[in-house]
């Protein structure tokens, strides 16, 4: 038995809207992991890699570092605040610190975390 025009537009509609959801879902999730790997890869070079200092005016990850705990909202986080009097008084940033930095790095750069 024929086809009417109407079955096989409605067919031809259906097959649009499939094709139309899975190219978004696609398109959603590449840009899902595009941007986790460019933040990543951006806390990475300004805290952590001492490499190209010119696009940071200069400064070493560690003096970045103390930088944003001291004039940011971050300095309002206890927490924070007093991991930078420790910095100050020890003369720099901790290696536990680098490491927490790299940790929280490497889990927005692993598409198997889910935050």
């Amino acid at each position: 038995m024929a086809r009417t025009a109407s079955e096989l537009a409605d067919d031809l509609t259906q097959n649009l809207i499939a094709s139309v959801e899975g190219l978004g879902e696609q398109i959603r999730t590449s840009a899902v992991s595009e941007t986790r790997e460019l933040l990543a890869q951006g806390l990475e070079d300004q805290f952590l890699q001492p490499g190209n200092r010119a696009q940071f005016g200069g400064n070493t990850p560690d003096e970045l570092i103390m930088l944003f705990l001291g004039e940011t909202e971050l300095s309002k986080i206890p927490r924070l605040h007093n991991a930078l009097v420790r910095f100050e008084e020890d003369g720099g940033v901790s290696e536990d610190f680098r490491a927490a930095l790299l940790f929280a790095v490497q889990l927005i750069r692993d598409e198997t975390y889910e935050f």
